[in-house]
């Protein structure tokens, strides 16, 4: 295959706010501008670099390291820039006024210099007074020729909000944190190539929070739609079909299923096949195979794709660790994840994972033998004894390593504990330090609509009242009877059909 060599040249800066539409020779202020320092070609870009002695530069993402501070001796009249080379990774460059929070609320706009080819997409990305990033939708993209284009900052739509952690521009965003702080915009421009230098996603959340999952590089909603016991306790396809729709319509694209979810009448997978094939690029699909052996887990999975009729999984789970051993049979020979790793060769699985109920010291073996990319575990539960803690062992562990970390089982303690507030209870599972999105099952519109207005209202809790839900849930965390915390335990079937 031959690599299309990827660069971009970022030479004068320029940003201007307030700009109302006065005389035709009317100048708004100029905020602030600039041009490079004339020294060596040096890599990474550091501070100084930096001409306009009132800014402060930082890089961003797992591309920064290889941003360059260049220039060509010839011709004479070629400016010195900043050069991203491969680009093979994301990457973001912010300049900072040293003098603090400026106003970009009204008409401001930004302007830079630039050339790039390839796949690259350069975006605008501001920071705003909480702490939080806003990324645009529009880009400029291969240019033949150097370009100096003008982007209005407030007449621009924003994809992400992002909380801002160096080199990890990956973290919650929240639509209402942008409409709630855009008049307190601070003072840091950044450019950067947005999902994988330049492809678009094909995913839209319709304004829910995203966040990147992991090592799977997608952007998915904080809340995923769990299509396993709840969803097929819905016996009327058609009414079942049309939940997971208005879902959709409404920017829950991540489906969660398993070779073993169903009832009765149908298998979860044979349901959502009813429906995938029209909006596949659309979904986040995923999928479990309950399989150790390699031979039964190829039939499974190959049972899954025409069940689903599709020809590809974004993430394949490998479902239910229970123990220690069973975790650390999982890569021999023979056995599942050779022939997941195969499936991933052959584009046929693109992510593999796995998932837990009862043995957090299995997951957190799991996380350390093995290169899974997402891990989801039930949440609120440990064992009587006090022995599993499942937020404490496979959790960090797996964040450390850059997997993907999903809750599921979060508004569970309900059923037995009274008092506690679904609402509570989803934004305590994302509060959480390590995890990235919670999974939930939805059986009805109401409970559909119910989630989405605790995601379109998303904020974290506070450190009391994570305190006081902790303090809440011990009753749930000592109760004896969690069914998924017993081996024979049979995930994803309806309550009153076959064992939940």
């Amino acid at each position: 295959m031959k690599f299309i060599s990827r660069f971009a040249l970022i030479i004068i800066l320029f940003v201007q706010a307030n700009c109302f539409a006065q005389e035709e020779d009317y100048r708004p202020d100029l905020l602030f501008r600039e041009d490079w320092k004339e020294i060596p070609a040096e890599i990474p870009l550091n501070q100084k670099h930096v001409e306009n002695p009132n800014l402060i530069v930082s890089l961003y993402g797992p591309g920064s390291d290889s941003i360059k501070k260049s220039h060509h001796e010839k011709p004479p009249d070629d400016p010195f820039y900043i050069w991203s080379g491969l680009c093979l990774a994301n990457w973001a460059v912010t300049l900072q006024l040293k003098t603090g929070h400026m106003d970009l609320s009204r008409f401001s706009k930004i302007r830079w210099r630039s050339k790039q080819s390839g796949f690259r997409e350069l975006h605008i990305v501001l920071k705003l007074a909480d702490g939080t990033w806003l990324v645009s939708r529009q880009s400029d993209g291969d240019s033949a020729d150097k370009a100096m284009p003008v982007h209005a900052l407030t007449g621009s739509r924003y994809m992400h909000i992002l909380y801002t952690k160096p080199s990890a521009m990956n973290q919650k965003i929240s639509r209402r944190q942008f409409v709630q702080t855009t008049a307190a915009a601070a003072a840091t421009v950044a450019i950067t190539p947005l999902s994988g230098c330049g492809a678009a996603s094909p995913y839209n959340a319709k304004g829910l929070p995203t966040v990147k999952l992991g090592k799977t590089g997608a952007f998915v909603p904080l809340m995923g739609f769990g299509c396993g016991s709840r969803w097929m306790a819905v016996q009327d396809n058609e009414i079942a079909l049309e939940i997971l729709e208005s879902a959709f319509k409404q920017g829950l694209y991540y489906w969660d299923t398993a070779a073993s979810y169903g009832n009765e009448q149908i298998s979860s997978e044979e349901r959502i096949g009813m429906i995938l094939k029209e909006r596949r690029e659309q979904v986040f699909l995923t999928s479990k195979t309950e399989e150790r052996d390699g031979d039964m887990a190829k039939k499974s999975v190959e049972r899954s794709l025409k069940r689903l009729q599709t020809d590809h999984i974004d993430l394949l789970y490998v479902h239910a660790i229970s123990s220690l051993e069973d975790a650390e049979q999982l890569g021999e020979q023979g056995k599942v994840l050779e022939i997941l790793d195969q499936f991933k060769s052959e584009g046929v699985v693109k992510n593999i994972g796995f998932t837990g109920h009862a043995s957090a010291a299995g997951m957190k073996r799991a996380v350390e033998l093995y290169d899974f990319d997402v891990m989801m575990m039930a949440l609120n539960h440990q064992s009587s004894d006090g022995a599993e803690d499942f937020e404490g062992l496979p959790a960090p562990l797996a964040r450390q390593k850059g997997m993907g970390v999903v809750a599921m089982k979060v508004i569970r303690p309900r059923e037995t504990v009274n008092g506690l507030a679904a609402n509570d209870l989803v934004r305590y599972a994302l509060t959480l330090e390590d995890f990235h999105m919670a999974n939930i099952g939805i059986d009805s519109k109401d409970v559909l609509n119910s989630n989405l207005e605790i995601l379109k209202n998303y904020s974290p809790l506070g450190e009391e009242k994570m305190d006081e839900v902790r303090m809440a849930l011990q009753p749930f965390y000592e109760g004896k009877n969690l069914a998924w915390m017993h081996t024979e335990y049979q995930d994803g079937w309806n309550h009153d059909i076959r064992r939940a």
